[in-house]
C-alpha cells in the first residue's frame, strides 16, 4: 500500500516537472496581465462621516432630535440612491449610510472619490446640506419660543396694569371703610363686600402673574445651550491610502488561484491524453 502511495506521487511530481514551464508560463503570465490590468486602475478614495443629530429638551426634560435619526437615513439612501451598485454611479458618490450601533443620534455617511481632494469636496457638500437644513428647524424653533415668550410677556403686562388698578380699588375701598362711622353699618358692609371682592380679583389676578412669569422662564430655558444643540460633523475618517483596488492583495490571492489552475489544467490535459491512448 505504501509503495503505491510512493509510486503516486512519484508520477505525480514527475507529471508537474515535465509541465513546469507550462506551469510558469500560465501563471507567471497571467499574473503579469491582471497586474497591468489592475495597475491601470484608478484609485479609490473614502471618507466615513460621524455625523450627530441635533435635539432639544421640552419642558418635560425629554429629548427631542430635529429629525429622526433612522427616517433621515432612509432619506438620504433615497437621494443618494445608496444601493450598493458602484459600477454604475459617477465619483463621487454616497457609497453607504447607515446608524452608529453605539448610539441613537450618530449616523455614519460613506463617500467614494477618484482623488482625495475631490472625495473631501463631496462630503463637504452632503454635511453641510443636512447642518443647513436642521439649522433652518432650529431657527424656526427658535422663532416659535421668542414669541411665545412675547405673548406671555404682552399677557403679563395686561394682568400687571389690572391688578395695579385692583390694588389702587382697593386702598380707596379701605380708605372708605375707615372714615365711615359705626351708626353707618349699612354702607360700611357694602364697602367690606368691595373689599372683598377686590381681595379676590387680586389674588386670581396674582396666580396668572405667577403662571405667566413661570411660562416666561420655562420658554427661555428652552433656549439655553444644555437644551438646545445643532446637528454637526463629529469626526471625519479619512483613508490615507486608497480603498480600492486592493493591488497587492488581488495580485497575491490571483498568483495562487492561477498556480492552482495550471495544475488543475496539467492534469486535465495528462487525463485527455490517457483516454486517447486507450483508444
Amino acid at each position: 500500500m505504501e509503495d503505491k502511495n510512493r509510486l503516486s506521487l512519484k508520477v505525480l511530481f514527475k507529471t508537474l516537472f515535465e509541465y513546469k514551464k507550462f506551469i510558469t508560463i500560465f501563471t507567471v503570465g497571467f499574473t503579469i496581465l491582471i497586474t497591468i490590468y489592475f495597475y491601470f486602475k484608478p484609485n479609490i478614495y473614502q471618507i466615513d462621516s460621524l455625523v450627530e443629530i441635533g435635539y432639544y429638551r421640552d419642558n418635560n426634560n425629554k429629548i427631542n432630535y430635529i429629525e429622526d435619526p433612522k427616517n433621515l437615513v432612509n432619506k438620504l439612501k433615497i437621494i443618494y440612491d445608496v444601493d450598493g451598485k458602484e459600477e454604475v454611479y459617477k465619483f463621487p458618490f454616497v457609497k453607504n449610510v447607515s446608524m452608529n450601533n453605539d448610539t441613537t443620534n450618530l449616523i455614519i455617511i460613506s463617500i467614494l472619490g477618484l482623488t482625495k481632494e475631490e472625495t473631501k469636496n463631496f462630503t463637504q457638500i452632503v454635511n453641510q446640506k443636512i447642518i443647513d437644513k436642521h439649522s433652518k428647524i432650529i431657527e424656526l424653533y427658535k422663532k416659535n419660543i421668542l414669541s411665545n415668550i412675547k405673548i406671555y410677556k404682552k399677557k403679563l403686562e395686561k394682568v400687571n396694569e389690572n391688578l395695579n388698578l385692583k390694588e389702587k380699588k382697593l386702598d380707596l375701598n379701605n380708605k372708605q371703610v375707615n372714615i365711615k362711622t359705626k351708626s353707618d353699618i349699612g354702607n360700611n358692609a357694602i364697602y367690606l363686600l368691595e373689599v372683598l371682592k377686590e381681595e379676590q380679583n387680586i389674588e386670581r389676578l396674582q396666580n396668572q402673574q405667577f403662571k405667566l412669569i413661570d411660562l416666561i422662564n420655562q420658554e427661555k430655558t428652552r433656549l439655553l445651550v444644555t437644551n438646545l444643540k445643532a446637528t454637526k460633523v463629529v469626526k471625519l475618517v479619512k483613508y490615507k491610502k486608497p480603498v480600492k483596488p486592493k493591488r497587492k492583495l488581488i495580485i497575491f490571492v490571483s498568483f495562487i488561484l492561477l498556480f492552482i489552475l495550471a495544475i488543475f489544467l496539467v492534469f486535465f490535459i495528462e487525463f485527455i491524453k490517457s483516454i486517447k491512448e486507450e483508444k
